[in-house]
């Protein structure tokens, strides 16, 4: 489980894409899409924010939301989810699973 965790939270911090000007220099809807994700067990609410790039080792970006959607999907259930830092362009979370 842990392992699963330390997955997600390594791709999520590399998957938002950078459209900061339009959202006030914040990732507060990015957040709030991956707060709504974890409920939710889906990645449908991250989709608009997922960068084109982002690609797991040799699949292509097609198939990022459908790996994320399985990651998801077998995720504790989230507990809390803090801001630790802030700067532009750059957001630092951290996470609480239930075992």
């Amino acid at each position: 489980m842990a392992y699963r965790a330390i997955l997600l939270l390594a791709i999520l911090g590399l998957s938002f894409s950078n459209d900061l000007s339009a959202q006030g220099n914040s990732y507060e809807h990015q957040i709030d899409a991956l707060q709504k994700s974890f409920a939710g067990r889906s990645v449908d609410p991250l989709k608009q924010y997922l960068s084109k790039e982002l690609t797991f080792l040799t699949y292509p970006s097609s198939a990022t939301a459908t790996i994320l959607a399985q990651v998801f999907a077998n995720m504790p259930q989230l507990v809390s989810l803090e801001t630790v830092a802030w700067n532009p362009g750059k957001v630092r979370l951290s996470y609480t699973f239930s075992l």
